[in-house]
């Protein structure tokens, strides 16, 4: 295992500018842990590629209520699997997951994108490439892989995965033609267009539940803007570069090895990452505490998502 993840260093931003998100990456990191423990003591079956987490998780910020973004990556480059074979490996795992924690984490939702397995040859399909047609699970899990994803079980593959993702899209045709700005302008738009989509869902999900709809939406203006924002300032630096397509691979590779807070923090100058830090940390507490009351925006979330936005606006040069 590399001891480049997260989930293998302390916290890498002062506890002083935020002592619970702090706390958060303790707990996340045992959390962590346990998983790969549970994971290693078992053998799995031949057709997994990897396990990993993703988001509160994954961006080492869970609690112990936080469920559980579980990506299953089976390898079927060379096989076939019915679809049977492959809920019962989702099975399996989410089993061995479960039996990890002391207090076992809501199974996700069926028909959701963590709700089932995910394949290599999917995620890879050169016929998908740009299709806003393709099928939900591949679609979300590739985009998660990506932006947030911590592997539990088989580390070496998953960064493997991670590259050939990465190689996947930074080949689209005509881009020196028509001067697009680096090799990953296609996955630049991608990121995009899961944003969108994300936001357009936040606008009418729990449209009647005014105390969801406000706990949706104040995490679309933190920790979700954070999540895409940080990626797309990764992309625009590694433009910047002036390195063969090969090491601007390696370069984002190794920044998805950082969660989003970690990523920006570590090109902020120092007060900037505190205002940073304490903005974030007033909306991720107010996440953590939806209740009756929380229907009202109190005015310090407001104020922290507007320094949010102003920061991301001018440092890393977005307006998403």
């Amino acid at each position: 295992m590399t001891s480049s993840w997260a989930q293998d260093r302390d916290c890498p931003f002062p506890a002083t500018a935020a002592p619970q998100l702090a706390k958060a990456w303790s707990f996340s990191r045992d959390r962590l842990q346990q998983l790969v423990a549970a994971l290693q003591s078992h053998v799995p079956s031949a057709a997994l590629a990897c396990v990993a987490v993703s988001g509160s998780l994954a961006r080492m910020e869970s609690h112990e209520e936080s469920d559980i973004d579980l990506l299953v990556v089976v390898d079927d480059q060379h096989t076939q699997f019915s679809p049977r074979v492959l809920e019962d490996i989702y099975d399996d795992t989410w089993s061995l997951v479960s039996s990890a924690l002391p207090q076992p984490p809501p199974r996700p939702m069926s028909g959701g994108i963590f709700s089932e397995c995910v394949s290599w040859r999917q995620l890879v399909d050169e016929s998908v490439r740009g299709r806003v047609d393709e099928p939900i699970t591949p679609y979300g899990q590739r985009m998660q892989l990506l932006l947030d994803a911590q592997p539990v079980w088989g580390h070496s593959r998953f960064a493997q995965l991670q590259a050939t993702l990465l190689d996947w899209y930074t080949d689209p045709p005509l881009t020196a033609e028509f001067g697009e700005d680096g090799p990953f302008h296609w996955l630049t738009q991608e990121i995009h267009r899961y944003w969108r989509s994300i936001r357009a869902r936040a606008c009418w999900l729990f449209a009647d539940q005014p105390v969801k709809a406000v706990h949706v939406n104040t995490k679309l203006r933190s920790s979700r803007l954070l999540l895409i924002a940080t990626f797309l300032d990764a992309i625009r630096r590694c433009h910047q570069a002036d390195q063969p397509r090969t090491e601007r691979i390696a370069w984002l590779a190794e920044q998805c090895q950082r969660p989003p807070l970690e990523r920006i923090a570590q090109m902020l100058p120092p007060e900037v990452t505190r205002q940073l830090l304490s903005a974030y940390e007033q909306a991720w507490l107010f996440t953590q505490q939806s209740g009756p009351e929380a229907a009202a925006l109190p005015v310090t979330v407001q104020h922290a998502l507007q320094q949010l936005g102003q920061i991301f606006r001018s440092r890393c040069q977005l307006d998403i």
